[in-house]
Formats: C-alpha cells, sequence, structure tokens
C-alpha cells in the first residue's frame, strides 16, 4: 500500500528526496568531485520535484565550477561502464559528455536566477 503525504504517493516522494539529496551533494561540494555526480544531475534536470529550495550563490558558483572539473576519462572509467549497453551508446563519446556538462551547467544557471520547478 503507497501511503501519501499532500496527495503526493510515497514512491514519488522517495524520488523526491532523493533527486534533491543528489543535487546537494554536487552543489555542496566534495573534496573530490565525481563523475557520477554529473551524471545524476544531468538525469535529474529533467524531472519535476517540486520547487528546489533557494541555494547559496556560493555553493551555487562552486557547483558550477565543480561540473567542468571532471574529466572525459573519469566518466568514462568511473560511470560508462556500469550502465546498459543501449545508455552507453548514447552517453557514452566524449562530445556527449561535453554537452551533458554544458546542460547541467545550464540548470545550475536556472536556479542562480531563482527557484526552479
Amino acid at each position: 500500500m503507497d501511503i501519501d503525504c499532500a496527495g503526493i504517493p510515497l514512491a514519488r516522494l522517495q524520488d523526491m528526496v532523493m533527486g534533491i539529496l543528489s543535487m546537494r551533494t554536487l552543489l555542496a561540494g566534495r573534496a573530490t568531485v565525481q563523475a557520477r555526480d554529473i551524471f545524476d544531475m544531468y538525469l535529474l534536470r529533467t524531472h519535476s520535484y517540486g520547487e528546489v529550495p533557494p541555494l547559496a550563490k556560493a555553493i551555487l558558483a562552486a557547483a558550477r565550477k565543480n561540473v567542468f572539473a571532471v574529466e572525459y576519462e573519469l566518466f568514462r572509467d568511473t560511470v560508462i561502464e556500469y550502465l546498459a549497453p543501449e545508455d552507453r551508446e548514447s552517453y557514452g563519446s566524449r562530445n556527449a559528455f561535453d554537452d551533458m556538462r554544458l546542460l547541467v551547467d545550464e540548470f545550475i544557471g536556472k536556479l542562480e536566477t531563482g527557484p526552479v520547478r
């Protein structure tokens, strides 16, 4: 039985929480940014989690910097090998990774201008 909160099914609430936590992982600034953070942000940016709370400008600036701190080779070696074969084709090239980073950076830029829905 799915429990809900304010009319939102439990599974949806879990997705929302995981999305926000994953986003904050990248945005909070790890000592070493991981390639999967960028991949997670790339996937999460297309999902609606309700309004994302405002984030400090310093956190957003660090996140934008972190997006471009990860090189393709790290992404290839730590993310691509774990994807399904069909996803490897979609995400496995250097060009796909560059596009991914640009889209994540664009998403973070939207967060700088206010809450994102």
